[in-house]
């Protein structure tokens, strides 16, 4: 019976992506994608899987080209699962997603976008403010004031 190894993981970049050459100059790419749960238990919060992505070759130049910490996006794959045995004889394993395909799940920031965010934002902070936009203004006595010039009474 032929197998079946496919996994599709959405999530963002804890980091920026490791870059690597191996012996034989094929590019490596490493990185690791936060991939919350869509399911938790009554009164906890979500948990978060934090999965290792391997890329190689022309996916891994996309990597280090593209790719940076807290992007969002979607990863294709297929699990892998190394075994070895250490100089003590304990065997260990890793599992990692290598991947097949990348896709961006959000547009790229424009610089223009996010002055816009800060100019409404400003906006929005001055007409909720509207109502006293100096703030508290202390009340004002004429004694308050100096007295440049002499008061006459009677004139």
């Amino acid at each position: 019976m032929a197998g079946f190894n496919k996994i599709i993981l959405i999530g963002r970049l804890t980091k920026n992506p490791e870059i690597r050459l191996t012996t034989t100059d094929i590019k490596v790419s490493n990185f690791t994608l936060a991939v919350d749960r869509n399911f938790k238990k009554e009164n906890q919060e979500n948990k978060t899987d934090f999965i290792p992505v391997t890329s190689f070759g022309k996916s891994a130049e996309f990597v280090e080209q593209y790719l940076r910490k807290g992007m969002q996006i979607m990863v294709e794959g297929r699990l892998q699962i190394d075994n070895w045995q250490d100089e003590n004889g304990q065997w260990h394993n890793k599992a990692y997603v290598v991947s097949s395909n990348i896709v961006f799940l959000e547009k790229k920031k424009d610089p223009a976008d996010e002055y816009q965010e800060k100019y409404l934002k400003d906006i929005n902070e001055v007409e909720n403010n509207i109502d006293e936009p100096f703030g508290d203004i202390p009340e004002i006595k004429d004694d308050d004031f100096p007295q440049f010039f002499p008061v006459d009474e009677e004139g």
